[in-house]
């Protein structure tokens, strides 16, 4: 067989092509083998060799055939395809081996006509319009332009990133005396269907799906293998598995499996995160610095450091098989939670993967190294829009090329909006600001600042949610009765986890799969049902005249900007720093200068900005005394 490969006269030359096919504008004709091997030489040079090369295999020609075709517009190409309209058709772990294309035909076909596909195609036609909207400002800037946006991310924007990213580091270093954060992102493997496969041994060779025909909440990995996951219809799944077995989802039993492995987690790390019934954040540098210090290494290299993190990140796991009867998990460990959360689905099932550099030096090359062969899909926060914004109007598909077109990127974007400098951050390795924010006000609350801490605990969440999926209710009553229970739900979660917070949201999806959402800030903090279902229940009531008429098939409240401290009705004790400075009197001690300063979290980093930045003080200045260490002294 053979292929012609021809760059058609109405497409401008296009950077790597020519490596590729040869001088730009003109055609010939190469064997298969001959064009893959030009591909795979080429791969690395352009992103766009790589997509090229991925469309030659679209076309083979048979034999006797006259070659025909172009190759920048195949027969194939994906815009013809309806898998991205689906979110569901993103493979997971176990699905390395399912036809994708079978896969996609069947939800194509049994969601023609449907709301939902009506809806997932207007949205589409926005996404569309975004692309070409894209494409039309980058068509007007010039190559001195782009070159000029180049020179000021690389002179300013990336340097400044950088430099906090190293001052939060340090920050971390003088609070605590620590090693750098090591954060760990632990998610159970297929966790309700393993919970449910352990009680009935008789399924474990058997397609399982945890839900029903709406909707599936997890499958096995057995189910997987023909395409079936979460977040899929119960119909389609029945009809790419005709054997696949439902079995009705039991909240309170996987809660209580999820109660032992977070006593596991505790063991480890106090103040981890627990984002779901299945998967947690910890930070184990205090864990791997007191091991170290067991074995007499007070001061570990970076191999050292790795190893002992790589067997405590295994005993972890071991534990929970053990205390869950057999239930395994995935882990992934970085200096980044957005490292971590990838590197724990690198060896899954029932493995783990450990993201540090084994010499000493800057780790960032080791985070680079990992993150920037992946393709952008991995990153979280980087959804099916946001994708196909990047590789139709920019040719993204890396995190390399995420990097290597940043100026394209930034004025495509939009140098200052949040998601261009999300993704500028990705390209370089580096966690959200979020995270940052979070180790240093663990720093703080470790050193005994009672600012951002509640009794026992450090909220170190954005939010807190409860949603219901149901079928499509009308009438207002039934409607508010569902809002009771949702309220009722996320106020025992937050009385378990005390938290009280003053922004309150109600999110709808109606039955043509529209999403509606409204928001109102309480004077107070909110933390039980009554207080809940008073900020949400006239969020309702302005949304229903609305959406009552075509009715609302998921309803769904969340509670955010959670207030420093907040303590219980039943827990009225007062702490010692309480008893000695009050409610209202914040202090914290500056690591650099030593003096004591009272005031918000944006104050104190202020201070310690200058305090870094400022020349070095010497020995004898420095152990002088100063009205800041009197105060000190008092405290």
């Amino acid at each position: 067989s053979r292929v012609e490969c021809r760059d058609g006269g109405e497409n401008p030359p296009i950077p790597g092509l020519t490596s590729l096919l040869g001088p730009s504008g003109c055609s010939g004709t190469s064997t298969l083998e001959e064009l893959h091997f030009r591909v795979e030489k080429t791969r690395e040079q352009s992103s766009f060799c790589r997509f090229a090369g991925i469309s030659a295999y679209k076309r083979i020609c048979a034999p006797g055939e006259l070659p025909g075709c172009s190759l920048l517009h195949t027969m194939a190409s994906e815009d013809s395809s309806s898998s991205h309209l689906f979110v569901f058709t993103a493979a997971k772990a176990g699905m390395g081996k399912v036809d994708k294309e079978k896969v996609n035909q069947v939800i194509h076909d049994m969601s023609k006509g449907s709301k939902f596909m009506a809806n997932a195609e207007d949205n589409d036609k926005k996404t569309q319009a975004q692309i070409a909207k894209m494409k039309e400002r980058l068509g007007r800037c010039t190559v001195q332009e782009i070159e000029t946006r180049r020179r000021l991310l690389d002179d300013q924007k990336v340097p400044e990133l950088l430099g906090k990213a190293d001052k939060v580091q340090l920050r971390a270093s003088l609070l605590g005396g620590r090693i750098p954060p090591l954060m760990v992102v632990i998610d159970m493997d297929m966790f309700f269907a393993a919970v449910e496969l352990r009680d009935a041994p008789e399924l474990r060779d058997k397609p399982v799906a945890i839900g029903g025909m709406g909707m599936i909440c997890t499958s096995n990995y057995v189910a997987r293998q023909y395409g079936v996951r979460a977040a899929m219809p119960g119909f389609i799944g029945l009809k790419l598995c005709p054997e696949l077995v439902f079995v009705k989802p039991n909240f309170e039993k996987y809660t209580a499996v999820a109660q032992l492995t977070r006593d596991v987690y505790r063991e480890y790390d106090r103040n981890f995160s627990a984002c779901s019934l299945d998967e947690a954040i910890l930070n184990l540098a205090d864990a791997v610095e007191q091991r170290l210090k067991q074995e007499g290494k007070l001061e570990p290299s970076r191999l050292d450091v790795k190893r002992t993190a790589d067997l405590i990140l295994n005993e972890i796991r071991m534990k929970i098989t053990k205390v869950t009867d057999g239930l395994t998990c995935s882990a992934g460990l970085g200096p980044t939670t957005l490292v971590a959360k990838i590197a724990s689905d690198y060896n899954k099932p029932d493995g783990q993967h450990v993201v540090l550099p084994e010499q000493d030096g800057n780790s960032r090359a080791a985070i680079l190294s990992f993150l920037r062969p992946l393709v952008v899909r991995k990153i979280c926060g980087i959804g099916k829009v946001t994708q196909r914004l990047l590789e139709k109007a920019l040719d993204i598909h890396t995190v390399a090329d995420l990097y290597d077109r940043r100026a394209e990127v930034s004025l495509a974007f939009g140098m200052e909006r949040a998601v261009s400098k999300f993704l500028l951050r990705v390209s370089l390795g580096l966690g959200t600001e979020e995270e940052e924010s979070k180790w240093l006000r663990k720093s703080l609350t470790d050193c005994g600042d009672s600012l951002y801490a509640v009794p026992g605990q450090v909220v170190n969440r954005k939010g807190i949610s409860c949603e219901r999926t149901f079928q499509a209710q009308y009438g207002f009553d039934e409607l508010r009765e569902t809002l009771r229970r949702i309220c009722s739900s996320l106020g025992q979660s937050m009385h378990k986890e005390s938290l009280c917070g003053r922004n309150v949201t109600l999110k709808l999806k109606t039955s043509d799969f529209h999403v509606r959402t409204r928001a109102t800030m309480a004077r107070k903090g909110v933390s039980t049902e009554d207080e809940i279902f008073t900020a949400a229940f006239p969020l309702l009531e302005k949304e229903y005249s609305e959406v009552g008429s075509v009715g609302v098939r998921l309803m769904g409240v969340r509670v955010s900007q959670f207030l420093n401290a907040f303590v219980p009705p039943d827990a009225d004790q007062k702490t010692l720093h309480q008893m000695q400075f009050g409610r209202e009197e914040k202090r914290n001690m500056c690591p650099v200068c030593g003096c004591w300063l009272q005031g918000s979290l944006e104050e104190f980093n202020q201070h310690l900005d200058e305090c870094l930045e400022s020349p070095q003080r010497p020995e004898d200045e420095r152990d002088s005394p100063e009205p800041a260490s009197t105060s000190a002294k008092q405290v």
